[in-house]
C-alpha cells in the first residue's frame, strides 16, 4: 500500500476551503487504497478531539490519521502509566479552576465572560480563562508592576504548555506531556522571532534547531523514513509555512500545491510576491502543482518552467441536496477576512434592496481568529450603518453548507483575489449559479458567462447588484443555469477526473526518478 503523506499547516473544525480540499483529498487516496496521513504544524490544538469530530461528520476517514508535530513529539516522550503523578496534578487542577482564590480580591466575570481577574492590595496579580464548554484554558500571571511574567496552558486539566515573557514579549515558550516531562523548549529573540528550539527525549538526548524551517524538516524525515517504500508527500501552501524543497529527494517523492493567490495587490502577473513558504524552494521539488491554467502560466512567467508543473483543480464528491429553490434568497459563503471583501458585498445588496425589497442576503462564514473577529464586527457595524439590519443575515460557520446553498436562489464571490474558488464548485454542484467579481483565479476557469453563472467586472458594485436583481426577477433562469451549473462540475471537478490527473503525476515523478 503506497504511503501518502498531505502536510499543511493546521486543520480545524471551523473547515475552510483549504482544508476541505486536504480532507476531500485525503478520503479520495484513502478509497483508492493509498495509506494517507494528514501532517499539520501548528501549536496548541487538540488534534484528539478535532479528529473525533471530524469522523463524526464524515468529514475525516476511519483510516486516515492526522498527524500534530507538537502531539507528535509529546506522545513520543509520555510515559503510559503515570496514575500516582495524575492524582496529584488533578488535585491541582481542581484548586486552580476554582474561580475564589484566598488572599485575593476576585473580579468575577465567569457568566458573562468566562474569566475573572485577581488582585492582591491594589495590584493586579492573575487572570484566568475558561473556555465555553467551562474547562481552563489557562491562567496568567503578571509582576507587581503589571507586566504579564507567566502564562499557564490547560488541556484536559493539565499544564501542556508554560510561556513566559519579558517587557510584554514572549521570551520562551515550554512544552509539556501529561505527566510533565518537558519535550520542547522555543526561546524568541528581541524580535519576537523563534530563534532556537530543543527537542528532549527520556533518554536525555537533545537536538537543537535554529528554526521552525529545520524543526519541521526533523519531523518530515522521520516520518518518511519509517516508510517501507518512497512516500509522496504533498504540501499544501497557502502562507508562510510549511515547505518542503528542503526536504531530501531520497526521502519522499516531493510535492507542492499552491491553494492561492501569490501576488500583492492588485493579485496579478507583475506586483510583488507574498511570502508563501512553497515558492521559496520552487524547482527543487519534484512537481509544482497549481489549481488553474491561468495561474500555471503566471508561475511559469514568474519563475520559469523547469518542466515539472502540473494542473490539478480542486474538486468535489457528488452529492445531490436537491432542495426547493428559496426565490428571495441570495447567499455569501467566506471567512470573515478583508480580502473576502464583504463591503462590496453589502453594498451591492443595498443597491438590490433598494429596488427588490423582498430579497435578503444570508452571510454564512467562520469568524475564529482575532483578525476575522475585527472583520465581522467591521461588517456588522457596516450593515447597522446603511439601515439593512433586516435584509442582511450573518449566520455564522454552517455545517449544512450545501442544504444552504441548495436552497438559495444564487450566490455571490466579492473577494479581491483567490486560489481557485471552492465554494465556486460547491454552490454550482449544488444547482445554484453563482455570481463572481471576476478575479484571479478560479472564476474565469470555471464560470461560463450567462450559461452557468455570472463573471462581474472586478470592483464594479452595480454589475453585481444588476445581475442579483436580474435573477431575482427572472428564477426560472436562475435555476436552468443551475443544471448547466452541476453539468459543469461533473464534467470538470469530479473525483474520477481529479484523481485521474495525481496518479498520473505520481506515475510521472515515480518514473523520473527511476
Amino acid at each position: 500500500m503506497k504511503k501518502v503523506f498531505i502536510l499543511c499547516d493546521m486543520i480545524h473544525l471551523d473547515v475552510g476551503g483549504l482544508a476541505r480540499a486536504v480532507l476531500l483529498r485525503s478520503l479520495l487516496f484513502a478509497k483508492k487504497g493509498y495509506d494517507v496521513s494528514i501532517l499539520t504544524i501548528e501549536a496548541d490544538k487538540n488534534y484528539d478531539y478535532i479528529s473525533e469530530e471530524l469522523r463524526k461528520r464524515k468529514d475525516l476517514p476511519e483510516s486516515v490519521e492526522i498527524i500534530n508535530i507538537y502531539n507528535y513529539y509529546r506522545d513520543q516522550n509520555t510515559k503510559k502509566s503515570f496514575i500516582k503523578k495524575g492524582i496529584q496534578k488533578f488535585k491541582y487542577y481542581s484548586k486552580a479552576v476554582r474561580i475564589q482564590e484566598y488572599g485575593y480580591s476576585v473580579i468575577d466575570e465567569y457568566e458573562t465572560k468566562k474569566q475573572a481577574r485577581y488582585l492582591r492590595l491594589k495590584k493586579y496579580l492573575m487572570f484566568k480563562k475558561w473556555r465555553a464548554g467551562g474547562s481552563l484554558a489557562h491562567i496568567d500571571y503578571f509582576n507587581e508592576n503589571g507586566s504579564l511574567k507567566k502564562r499557564l496552558s490547560y488541556v484536559h486539566g493539565l499544564v501542556t504548555k508554560e510561556t513566559l515573557f519579558e517587557a510584554g514579549k514572549t521570551r520562551q515558550k515550554k512544552h509539556y506531556t501529561s505527566d510533565g516531562f518537558c519535550y520542547l523548549i522555543e526561546l524568541y529573540n528581541n524580535n519576537v522571532k523563534k530563534n532556537l528550539i530543543f527537542l528532549f527525549s527520556r533518554t536525555n538526548k537533545v537536538i537543537t534547531f535554529n528554526n521552525d524551517k529545520e524543526f519541521h524538516k526533523h519531523f518530515i524525515t522521520e516520518l518518511c523514513k519509517k516508510c517501507d517504500d518512497k512516500p509522496y508527500l504533498i504540501c499544501d501552501g497557502s502562507g508562510p509555512s510549511p515547505m518542503i524543497s528542503n526536504i531530501e529527494p531520497e526521502v519522499a517523492y516531493r510535492i507542492s500545491q499552491l491553494h492561492s493567490n501569490p501576488y500583492e495587490k492588485p493579485y496579478k502577473f507583475g506586483s510583488s510576491i507574498r511570502k508563501i513558504g512553497i515558492l521559496e524552494g520552487i524547482g527543487k521539488e519534484d512537481a509544482f502543482v497549481t489549481l488553474t491554467k491561468k495561474q500555471n502560466l503566471d508561475i511559469k512567467r514568474e519563475f520559469g518552467d523547469g518542466g515539472n508543473h502540473f494542473v490539478i483543480p480542486n474538486f468535489l464528491m457528488d452529492e445531490n441536496k436537491l432542495l426547493e429553490k428559496n426565490p428571495n434568497k441570495i447567499s455569501i459563503f467566506i471567512r470573515f477576512s478583508p480580502e473576502k471583501n464583504l463591503e462590496d458585498a453589502v453594498k451591492a445588496f443595498q443597491i438590490v434592496s433598494e429596488k427588490r425589497d423582498h430579497a435578503s442576503l444570508e452571510i454564512f462564514g467562520r469568524a475564529l481568529l482575532p483578525n476575522e473577529k475585527k472583520e465581522l464586527k467591521k461588517i456588522k457595524n457596516l450593515i447597522k450603518k446603511l439601515n439593512l439590519e433586516n435584509k442582511i443575515h450573518i449566520k455564522g460557520h454552517s455545517l449544512n453548507v450545501y442544504e444552504e446553498m441548495s436552497e438559495s436562489l444564487a450566490t455571490i464571490l466579492t473577494s479581491k483575489f483567490e486560489g481557485f474558488g471552492m465554494v465556486i464548485i460547491e454552490s454550482m454542484l449544488n444547482r445554484t449559479p453563482v455570481i463572481s467579481y471576476d478575479i484571479n483565479y478560479g472564476p474565469e476557469d470555471i464560470i461560463d458567462h450567462d450559461v452557468n453563472g455570472f463573471l462581474v467586472e472586478n470592483g464594479n458594485i452595480e454589475q453585481m447588484a444588476e445581475y442579483i436583481i436580474e435573477l431575482l426577477d427572472n428564477p426560472e433562469k436562475a435555476k436552468t443555469m443551475g443544471i448547466a451549473a452541476r453539468k459543469k462540475v461533473l464534467e470538470n471537478y469530479s473525483s474520477d477526473i481529479v484523481l485521474k490527473k495525481w496518479e498520473d503525476l505520481f506515475e510521472k515523478i515515480s518514473n523520473n526518478q527511476n
